[in-house]
């Protein structure tokens, strides 16, 4: 029989954005995004509407600005919910467990919203275990090289959000 974890699928989730995102940066083709927890119903296949679609793509809009995957507070509230749920039994261990692993996996970025940590330890421990250096760097080098040409360019908000990542991108490599 199938037993339904949850859980299991976020982190699955978690981790293919968070690699999309950092495969998109390395192939010069960026992406961002947002996840977000709320109703939403499937009329047609692949065809989902409902308040899940509208989240996530006020996130994605709105909030991400730049290429990152936005976590939304209701799906923030979700996991630490699933970090704290009561029971010994090992299904309740394993979703905590995991749960704690996609705490792990996130970080608050300098505006406050919570991103998926794809240049974090946790993300590298149980996402891309074998080293993923040269993706990083590849990756790392578009982000200057738009960095760079935005900002001679004097392009404001493209400059902006392209420091922003190089941002992110210099903090989290120093570690």
């Amino acid at each position: 029989p199938t037993v339904a974890v949850p859980i299991k699928g976020l982190f699955g989730l978690l981790a293919t954005c968070g690699t999309m995102c950092l495969v998109g940066l390395g192939k010069k083709r960026p992406l961002r995004g947002g996840l977000e927890v709320a109703w939403g119903v499937e009329l047609r296949d692949g065809e989902i509407y409902g308040c899940a679609v509208a989240r996530a793509y006020n996130l994605e809009s709105k909030i991400a600005q730049y290429p990152r995957i936005v976590v939304g507070p209701n799906l923030i509230v979700y996991i630490q919910e699933c970090a704290a749920a009561s029971g010994d039994d090992y299904l309740a261990m394993f979703n905590r467990k995991m749960a704690g692993i996609c705490i792990e996996m996130l970080v608050q970025d300098n505006d406050g919203h919570f991103i998926i940590n794809y240049l974090g330890a946790a993300f590298a421990q149980y996402v891309a275990p074998d080293n993923s250096a040269v993706l990083v760097a590849k990756a790392y080098e578009f982000v200057i090289e738009q960095s760079e040409k935005w900002r001679n360019e004097k392009n404001t908000t493209l400059s902006l959000r392209y420091t922003a990542l190089r941002d992110y991108f210099e903090h989290h490599m120093k570690r």
